[in-house]
């Protein structure tokens, strides 16, 4: 294959054609799957409710509109508003299951004051036990895999690292994005911020019930944790676990459906009737949900029927749009002048866009951070003093025990940092050695097992 075709270039009427039919062929898609999703969404809220009614409502009103027609700027930013409310919940949603993370790390750990362990795994000798699960970690040669572990090894056992070497770590870990982009080093940020708790989105006092989870588990001093206390404290984390599943699974139902919509609302100008007709195989059934959402009508048959017409297309559709996919970024940069002169920009704008909703990544930004700015040395130091500086300000609050937790939490989420395996092996046996309370030591160590066991048996 010579060099011209790999790079796929195309003259202006082969370049309007091909976006014609990759707009197409991504309507028609989300047009099938959108029927999919907002009957899942209309099933589950019938059988379950909502948990965020008046986002689902608002969700029915756009698709209500949108049926009815036109999609035009003002529909366009209903649904914008509508899919940033969705995915700022979502945000508090994760802001929570972060924080309870953290608690679970506690609980986890106090447990066998109260219990017996169940598992039969010897930690009296810190030397021999840092071998095993060192052995255990390196096993494999595969790097993602070591890595992987590593990550859940920090994750697992105790924290015996003074506050200044963990905030050394911390700052070595930003300093690997020098003459990277800002953008690389503000996620890397953020997923420390959100780990530790110090990730505060607005609307926390949205879900009382996990508010209040929060408050009960704030006031508890886990170091004096009393067996009653624990008790409680494990009923809380139980509803608290079954509410996080619940809401992440029901918001991403929600979003699931938001985003297939999204794609019909952004591309409607741009398709051709062809495709139009195509995608709404489903127009009668979603039209009738849109209209008897709370009811409790039952779903005629002939409507349910109608998916049967939509089997197989969604593979055939999903090879076409990969092959377009794969053959946008080259077809796009060399056509720069033709999509000047032939105003194709809106169409081009509108592509990308949906090529983001029809992501694996259902909550991303359709307005993605595309500075180019580098991370230079002042910038990271800005970063890492300001991260330091506000992840002291949350351990002053905090009793030790909480402080390591979070730690953890942290560290967790870092690149690996260790130089080699003896590095590892150090830390291992500087972590065990140093557990004197013999309860959190046996639990990490079992926790950290289990978690090994499952690497090993995929």
């Amino acid at each position: 294959m010579s060099k011209k075709k790999r790079e796929n270039v195309m003259n202006a009427a082969q370049f309007k054609e091909f976006l014609s039919r990759y707009a197409d062929d991504l309507y028609k898609y989300a047009g099938i799957q959108f029927g999919i999703y907002d009957y899942e969404l209309f099933e589950n809220t019938r059988e379950t409710g909502s948990p965020v009614k008046e986002y689902t409502r608002a969700y029915r009103e756009v698709v209500k509109e949108f049926l009815d027609g036109p999609a035009d700027e003002t529909l366009l930013a209903k649904y914008t508003a509508l899919r940033d409310a969705v995915i700022a919940k979502m945000e508090v949603v994760s802001a929570y299951t972060d924080r309870f993370t953290v608690y679970e790390y506690l609980m986890n750990r106090a447990e066998l004051r109260f219990t017996e362990s169940e598992k039969d795994i010897d930690v009296s000798d810190d030397e021999a036990t840092a071998q095993r699960l060192v052995g255990r970690i390196f096993r494999e040669q595969d790097n993602n895999s070591i890595s992987l572990k590593l990550k859940t090894m920090l994750a697992q056992l105790p924290v015996r690292l003074t506050t200044d070497r963990f905030f050394d770590i911390v700052k070595k870990s930003l300093e690997l994005y020098i003459n990277s982009q800002q953008s690389s080093l503000k996620k890397l940020d953020y997923m420390i911020r959100s780990a530790s708790g110090l990730f505060t989105p607005d609307g926390m006092d949205y879900f009382a019930d996990l508010l209040e989870a929060e408050k009960q588990f704030e006031a508890v001093k886990f170091k004096e944790i009393t067996e009653t206390e624990f008790d409680e404290l494990s009923d809380t984390l139980g509803n608290v676990t079954t509410e996080l599943t619940g809401l992440s699974e029901y918001i991403g139902m929600l979003e699931n459906a938001i985003n297939q919509l999204g794609i019909l609302v952004i591309l409607d100008g741009f398709v051709s009737e062809e495709a139009r007709e195509a995608a709404f195989s489903t127009k009668e059934l979603t039209r009738w949900i849109a209209e008897n959402a709370d009811s409790k009508e039952p779903v005629p048959e002939n409507l349910v029927a109608l998916f049967k017409t939509g089997e197989g297309r969604l593979e055939e559709l999903s090879f076409g749009i990969q092959k377009h996919a794969a053959d946008y970024d080259a077809a796009v940069s060399s056509n720069v002048d033709v999509i000047g002169e032939q105003g194709l920009s809106k169409e081009t704008d509108a592509i990308e866009k949906c090529q983001i909703l029809a992501s694996d990544s259902i909550y991303a930004t359709l307005d993605e951070d595309e500075s180019l700015d580098v991370a230079d040395g002042t910038y990271i130091e800005e970063t890492a003093l300001k991260l330091e500086k506000d992840l002291k300000d949350l351990f002053a609050k905090k009793e030790q025990k909480n402080k390591r937790a979070v730690m953890a939490a942290v560290l967790g989420e870092l690149p690996v940092f260790f130089s080699s395996r003896k590095a590892v092996l150090d830390y291992v046996t500087n972590s065990l050695r140093n557990c004197s309370d013999e309860a959190e030591k046996r639990m990490s160590v079992e926790l950290l097992e289990s978690a090994l066991d499952e690497y090993e048996s995929e």
